[in-house]
């Protein structure tokens, strides 16, 4: 009887370490705990299912056949996991609803992504097109004053010291080599767009139990990355105005407008969580207007330093733009110091005192001038729909000490989306 309840008691051991080897043997991913399979969005596959069934069935024909004690136990273990895959095709279609459905919001959240990463690239062009077209500016208005003719754009030019007709800027064009402004302009890897601080800035924090499940799913399927290729090309160079029509004549004498255009077309692939890559091409139209003014300018030390905002942002005079809003670019003070806008003894457009603006403002068509009560004028330009940024340009620009330059000049940059569209188009 000892020895019954001994070879019991052996079988029970045996058959309860098969029967969790066999519970094992189910699940496909072993190394992984419930918790991270939730996580992960882990789910079993048909293929894996039948094969288990498959298994399940070899080794109930192989236990059947010895008809022992030991095999009785282990077969009615084997009949219930039969029986439970029996029950698992409803569970398994809901199953693959499941990873459907994760599937699609993985795919949605890549192509929300591709299209939020336009704003950062154009964000980069805007910072980068800025410091170049400056440097431009500045290193043109350094040759002018200086004492050796220089090229520029081609043509042999003399500057002021030796020819003050023909060397002076404001018959000019500004840029001497727009053709390489973007030259080695290269895009970028391993970027990513920070939803978490904004979303869930306490991300960072673990929480306990099914909280501390979603934590990490949240992590998870805010966790991205793109990469981007750009393409430039330089397309135009134009003079919009000129001395011989007036338009442009304030304090400081007759100016002209140029207008200068690229176009930059970006390769963005934008990765999303389980690996979904959503590949997008942008393509940005990139504009630069700019005047010369041969006066006093005020553009030394900061205050030609690209600044977030793009200039003072206010409604357009209603006779002039009833819908349309505005951006200050500069405007000249009663000394005819030419400043940029948000910089000088008038830093906010239509303030009080000498900053008043009086009488009607004018329509230039390519820009707006209003009068102040102070003397002088404000320049301003309509931005509907587009997002200008103000700079300017002296030989002092980014240098500690001197704030008044003779002679400087003020532009306009504009970068905006003109075309967006898959790979594949």
């Amino acid at each position: 009887m000892l020895n019954v309840t001994k070879e019991l008691n052996r079988n029970e051991l045996t058959s309860t370490s098969i029967s969790t080897s066999a519970s094992t043997n189910l699940n496909p991913n072993t190394n992984k705990t419930i918790d991270q399979q939730k996580v992960d969005f882990i789910l079993p596959t048909i293929s894996e299912i039948k094969h288990k069934a498959r298994t399940g069935l070899n080794q109930v024909n192989r236990l059947w056949k010895k008809r022992n004690g030991y095999a009785l136990i282990v077969l009615m273990f084997y009949i219930f996991i039969i029986s439970l895959l029996a029950m698992l095709d409803p569970i398994f279609i809901t199953t693959l609803n499941l990873k459907e459905r994760w599937l699609n919001a993985a795919i949605l959240r890549a192509e929300h992504l591709a299209w939020s990463t336009t704003s950062p690239v154009r964000y980069r062009l805007v910072d980068e097109v800025y410091t170049r077209v400056q440097t431009q500016l500045v290193d043109h208005i350094a040759k002018s004053k200086g004492s050796a003719p220089y090229q520029c754009q081609g043509v042999l030019t003399q500057p002021e010291t030796i020819d003050p007709v023909g060397g002076k800027l404001d018959n000019q064009f500004g840029l001497c080599q727009p053709e390489t402004v973007l030259d080695g302009l290269n895009g970028l890897t391993g970027q990513t767009i920070d939803y978490l601080n904004t979303l869930y800035p306490e991300y960072k924090m673990p929480l306990t139990g099914e909280n501390e499940v979603a934590r990490q799913a949240i992590i998870r399927q805010n966790q991205n990355s793109y990469d981007y290729v750009l393409s430039t090309t330089y397309v135009s160079q134009r003079v919009i105005d000129d001395a011989k029509s007036k338009r442009f004549k304030t304090q400081t004498g007759f100016k002209r407008q140029e207008s200068y255009r690229w176009l930059v077309r970006a390769d963005i692939e934008a990765k999303s969580f389980n690996n979904v890559i959503k590949p997008i091409i942008v393509y940005y139209d990139v504009t630069l207007s700019n005047n010369y003014y041969p006066n006093d300018f005020g553009g030394g030390g900061n205050l030609c330093d690209r600044n977030d905002d793009g200039g003072a942002l206010f409604q357009c005079p209603v006779d002039l733009d009833e819908l349309g809003y505005c951006h200050q670019t500069s405007y000249t003070d009663k000394n005819g110091i030419e400043w940029i806008a948000g910089m000088g003894p008038c830093p906010t457009f239509g303030g009080t005192g000498e900053c008043r603006i009086v009488n009607d403002c004018t329509d230039h068509g390519v820009y707006i001038s209003c009068p102040l009560a102070g003397g002088g004028q404000a320049t301003t330009i309509k931005a509907r729909h587009t997002r200008p940024q103000i700079g300017c340009a002296s030989l002092n620009s980014g240098r500690s000490g001197k704030v008044i330059d003779k002679g400087g000049y003020s532009f306009v940059l504009t970068v905006r989306i003109v075309s967006l569209g898959n790979t594949y188009n």
